[in-house]
């Protein structure tokens, strides 16, 4: 029985394999890698001293973005800067310029 056919798929699904890993190469090579930061990490990484305990209650309450894989908690820069945007206090001068804002438009 001839099965040199079988060498011609062979080489097919080898060349194949070669392409996707090629494609797969570039794909990863390209895509940013998300930084992450453990519990040390994030409590350096923040612009303000946080006691590791007052982390844990944010965390538990739900107010940190976090995320758990076993008993360890990891944190992506992203999140975190997104996290840190948000929940920016206002300044006194803010909260004096908007309020003056608000009483001279109602007069």
């Amino acid at each position: 029985m001839d099965l040199s056919f079988l060498n011609d798929w062979d080489t097919r699904i080898k060349r194949m394999e070669s392409a996707l890993e090629k494609i797969a190469e570039s794909k990863s090579a390209s895509l940013p890698q998300e930084v992450k930061y453990d519990m040390e990490g994030v409590l350096e990484y923040l612009p303000y001293p946080m006691a590791k305990s007052t982390l844990y209650e944010k965390l538990r309450r739900g107010e940190f973005p976090a995320h758990k894989n076993g008993k360890y908690w990891y944190f992506f820069k992203s999140e975190v800067d997104a996290f840190l945007l948000k929940g920016k206090r206002r300044s006194n001068t803010d909260i004096s310029d908007e309020l003056d804002n608000l009483l001279s438009s109602k007069k």
